[in-house]
């Protein structure tokens, strides 16, 4: 019997999909799964699926209509033969090598969550462990860069065990932070996790994901999400405060939410979400207490304006972010032209 199953949710990615499915293919260490669930995608990249399925009887792939991203890593989780599970994204991949150092450095009796990332930046694939209580005060916001465990559901090593036992809990709604509540949930439910040194695990940035265009109703989404992630407190928080993280965290997302209403066509929107976060007994909390760290200076300038309630100073620091984000775009494309 294989040990690992892994989950490659599938929507519109017929330019990028074949390098994952390779890079799944190609691991040094064979013995898993890899479950393709292709959730109603209206190019090519179903087709795919079957092509490689047909080809290697480790891949198999459900097809389902489109239920979201969270609708088709479920199916996948409930389809999956094996225990150890990892995540993939149809538009990422992984080094030949990552289950192997996997099944080298990893006692998996002993550990019920690993997150494999760059420590180092030399894949010496030293261990870290924690107690998950230990990491409660930083769980949901840290400063910066330096969270312990990230919010993604890909670059770690779940048990479908503890894992199958908490998809009712996770809100399949929810559209911005998807991962976030997942593995919030996850890490209420278990007792340990490691950390490896080991960067097997790349990250595509699209920008035409979500993250780069307006998303309307940004305020709305946010809000679900800490209501799911507010639930699992009640449910498995064992008594533990989290409200000034939320607060913190959700002084981050009024950022973001700002910076996408600056995108919608109806400028009229700007200070509609301008009224929203302003109004948010959590955000405005989260303006007074927030540590700024190493955040950069667009979140630390646009937090304080709308702590002061300035109108005035969130408008200025969004042209500025514009500003920034034309010119970054100008310097990619000078880059890929050389």
């Amino acid at each position: 019997m294989n040990k690992y199953s892994i989950i490659v949710p599938v929507y519109n990615v017929e330019k990028y999909i074949r390098e994952c499915l390779d890079s799944l293919k190609n691991q040094t260490y064979g013995e898993f799964e890899a479950v393709l669930v292709d959730d109603g995608s209206p190019d090519g990249s179903g087709a795919i699926c079957d092509e490689y399925a047909a080809r290697d009887p480790r891949f198999k792939v459900v097809h389902k209509e489109n239920g979201g991203l969270i609708s088709a890593w479920k199916e996948g989780l409930r389809r999956a033969s094996n225990e150890l599970i990892l995540f993939v994204d149809s538009d990422d991949y992984i080094k030949p090598q990552t289950l192997e150092m996997l099944e080298k450095h990893i006692d998996f009796a002993d550990t019920d969550l690993v997150q494999f990332c760059a420590l180092t930046g030399n894949d010496t694939c030293a261990l870290k462990s924690y107690d998950i209580k230990e990491l409660y005060p930083d769980i949901i916001y840290y400063k910066g860069f330096g969270k312990i465990i990230y919010n993604s559901r890909c670059g770690k090593v779940f048990k479908r065990s503890v894992l199958i036992g908490l998809l009712d809990d996770i809100d399949g709604y929810v559209e911005i932070g998807e991962d976030k509540q997942t593995t919030f949930c996850y890490l209420l439910n278990i007792r340990k996790a490691v950390i490896l040194d080991y960067d097997g695990y790349y990250y595509r940035q699209n920008y035409d994901s979500m993250t780069h265009k307006y998303n309307a109703d940004l305020f709305g989404k946010t809000q679900r999400l800490f209501d799911s992630i507010k639930r699992m407190i009640a449910k498995y928080g064992d008594g533990f405060d989290f409200s000034e993280q939320i607060c913190k965290e959700k002084a981050m997302y009024a950022t973001t939410i700002m910076a996408h209403a600056f995108m919608a066509p109806d400028k009229s929107e700007r200070k509609r979400a301008y009224g929203l976060v302003t109004d948010d007994p959590e955000m405005r909390k989260g303006f007074e207490i927030i540590d700024f760290g190493d955040l950069s200076l667009y979140c630390r300038k646009t937090i304080c304006a709308l702590r002061d309630e300035s109108y005035f100073r969130v408008v200025f620091w969004q042209y500025v972010r514009k500003c920034k984000k034309t010119l970054d775009k100008a310097v990619r494309k000078i880059r890929r032209e050389k």
